[in-house]
C-alpha cells in the first residue's frame, strides 16, 4: 500500500485537485512525485501507530488508576521471596527485570526486582 499509493496519485500530476493540494511546480518529474507522496504516506502511517500505542497505554493506564481507588483490584496472586515471605498481591504489569504488583490493602504500586529477590509467583483461582 505505501507503495502502489504514491504510484496512482503520481499519475494525477496533471489534473487541478492534485496540484492545488500537493502544491506542484511545473517541471517536478514523476519520479520525485512518487518519493514525496511515499515520504508522506509513510510519515502519516508511523503517526497513526504512534498515536494508537500512546493511546491504548493511557487508557490502560486510566483504567487501571480507577480500580485501584475504587478498590475493585483482585488480589490473585501470591509471591514468594527469597526470604520465605509470602505476599497477596496483584500482578500489574512486568519487564525482563522487575515486576509491578499491587499488595492487598495498599494502593501504592510496588516495584520489585524479579531477580535475587523473588522466590516463585503464583496464580491463586
Amino acid at each position: 500500500m505505501a507503495f502502489t499509493v504514491p504510484k496512482i496519485l503520481a499519475n494525477k500530476k496533471d489534473k487541478g485537485w492534485f496540484k492545488k493540494i500537493i502544491k506542484l511546480e511545473s517541471n517536478t518529474s514523476e519520479g520525485e512525485i512518487k518519493s514525496s507522496l511515499s515520504k508522506t504516506l509513510i510519515f502519516i502511517i508511523s503517526l497513526v501507530f504512534f498515536g494508537f500505542f500512546i493511546g491504548t497505554g493511557s487508557g490502560n493506564g486510566f483504567k487501571l488508576l480507577k480500580k485501584i481507588e475504587t478498590g475493585e483490584i483482585d488480589h490473585n496472586d501470591r509471591i514468594k521471596f527469597i526470604d520465605g515471605d509470602y505476599s497477596k498481591v496483584e500482578i500489574v504489569g512486568s519487564n525482563s527485570s522487575f515486576i509491578f504488583y499491587l499488595e492487598k490493602g495498599n494502593k501504592t504500586v510496588m516495584i520489585s526486582p524479579i531477580n535475587g529477590i523473588i522466590k516463585s509467583i503464583e496464580v491463586i483461582k
